[in-house]
Order: structure tokens, then sequence, then C-alpha cells
């Protein structure tokens, strides 16, 4: 978290099955207009299978698919969790005083 730039970034890197593919995952959350937060994700996926190269690139493939379908659901559960700790700080706030 950079408070003087009021953006949080996340990386990761995958352990299970590291022997053979890698992903490095970055997530940015930064400022965006009108109050709202921008959130950007890459990923990079390597196989480690460098005699196949057919299969590698058939593994970095479907890897990316799987990584693709993974993150929409963590951002949606991520989403979920910050709009119900948003509506939980605004209950308990008094009336007429933000959150």
């Amino acid at each position: 978290m950079d408070p003087s730039t009021q953006t949080t970034t996340i990386s990761s890197v995958n352990l299970s099955l590291s022997q053979f593919a890698t992903c490095h995952e970055k997530i940015l959350y930064s400022p965006a207009p009108g109050g709202r937060t921008a959130f950007h994700q890459t990923a990079e996926i390597q196989a480690r299978m460098v005699m196949w190269r057919t299969a590698a690139d058939k593994l970095e493939n479907w890897l990316a698919m799987r990584f693709e379908q993974n993150a929409q659901l963590g951002k949606v559960g991520f989403t979920d969790v910050l709009r119900q700790l948003w509506e939980e700080a605004k209950e308990k706030s008094p009336v007429g005083t933000p959150a």
C-alpha cells in the first residue's frame, strides 16, 4: 500500500505444480475518476517443459484460460467482500456522518 498515491499492489507466484509451469500474477488497485477504484491484473504464465514445445504451448494456453476464469471469480468475490464491509461501515456510522 502506497499512501502517497493511494495504490495497492499485490503480487503472487504459484507454488503448486511449479515443476511444470509458473504463473507470476500482479494486481494493482488505484484511484479512478468518480470516487471509484481501478483494477488492473496481469499474469505471466510459462510452461517448464522445454523438450516438448507443442505440449508446453497447449499447457500454457490451458493455464491462461483457467487463470482468466479463476481471476474473474476472485474479482467478484473480493468486490463482494469490500461491498459488504462498506455497507457495514455505513450502518455503524452515526447519521449524517460519512463512514
